[in-house]
């Protein structure tokens, strides 16, 4: 994980741009440290999210999902996916 660091810190810059560069720094550190629950936190509120605002059936497009100490991944088609910069 702290080899994507950097990839996260661009991302979260991008999708808040006017939150306090220390504040995403400590964020980021969390999420990446292999040691903490951080992520996993993160990937449990955010499922949550989905759960609150669809069915399951749509919802498990979108869920953040793998073993601890691997690769995550979200099944969504990537066709589905638009980022611009």
């Amino acid at each position: 994980m702290p080899d994507y660091y950097n990839e996260l810190m661009g991302i979260y810059k991008q999708l808040r741009p006017y939150t306090d560069e220390a504040r995403l720094n400590l964020t980021i550190t969390k999420v990446v440290n292999t040691l903490g629950n951080a992520l996993n936190e993160n990937i449990a509120r955010i499922r949550k999210a989905f759960v609150d605002k669809f069915d399951n059936h749509l919802a498990c497009n979108y869920y953040i999902s793998g073993e601890r100490g691997m690769q995550y991944s979200i099944p969504l088609d990537r066709n589905l996916v638009n980022w611009e910069e």
